[in-house]
């Protein structure tokens, strides 16, 4: 195989590393990398695919930025799809993004008759004509409103994970502390009212007003927690 094979351009077979025909065995893969000038896999992204990238395995990849982290997601996306191993979803955290994503798989993919839609939250999505979609955040609102065929989700891929730290978290996060402060504060006043029983009676209503603080709070996380606000 050479490119000329997939492009149809006369191009100098030195650009490319001949391992990347062993790597991505998919030529309609192969033809949308070399028309996007990537001609050689990196060390992580090889690693990705030793370890079973395509083999319906999960990933978690942690690298820097411009490393190759959206390529091992893209192609595993893709592979899936063409395996017919089912129906992708691919998350982003902006609209920019999701709109960039959107068309590059448009441009790219449709070709080989792959039906890309766009969810950011500005209309709903048929999920039964699609096999790819591109999400913003959170994807359970869009999907299987219109269609009655559903998406079983046996994983999904996430470009970015920052925005996982959101405020919910933040708050659920405070909720916690301020329970666990109050249960010691509690737990302070105790210790001493034994040490010092004079001054028990003084005491008795802090211990109170602490543990019933904590209480309250108790229940304000755990009705956060199950509206899906706390992961």
């Amino acid at each position: 195989m050479s490119l000329t094979d997939f492009t149809g351009k006369i191009i100098d077979e030195s650009v490319v590393d001949s391992e990347i025909f062993k790597y991505i065995p998919d030529k309609r893969i192969l033809r949308v990398l070399f028309e996007n000038k990537i001609f050689k896999l990196r060390d992580i992204q090889k690693e990705a695919i030793q370890k079973g990238l395509f083999f319906q395995k999960s990933f978690l990849v942690c690298a820097p930025s411009g490393s190759g982290k959206t390529f091992i997601g893209e192609v595993c996306a893709i592979h899936n799809i063409f395996q017919q191993f089912g129906k992708s979803i691919y998350l982003v955290p902006f609209k920019a993004l999701a709109t960039e994503k959107y068309f590059h798989f448009k441009k790219s993919y449709t070709r080989y008759d792959l039906k890309v839609e766009l969810s950011i939250g500005d209309y709903d999505i048929d999920d039964s004509k699609l096999e790819m979609a591109i999400h913003l955040r959170k994807i359970k609102n869009s999907l299987g409103k219109k269609g009655t065929q559903k998406i079983i989700l046996q994983g999904s891929l996430k470009d970015s994970i920052i925005y996982e730290q959101s405020q919910s978290k933040l708050i659920g996060y405070l909720i916690l502390g301020i329970v666990l402060l109050s249960i010691l504060f509690g737990v302070v006043v105790l210790v001493e009212m034994f040490l010092l029983p004079a001054i028990m009676e003084p005491l008795n209503h802090l211990v109170l007003i602490s543990f019933g603080i904590a209480f309250v709070f108790i229940v304000v996380y755990r009705n956060y927690s199950k509206s899906g606000k706390v992961a």
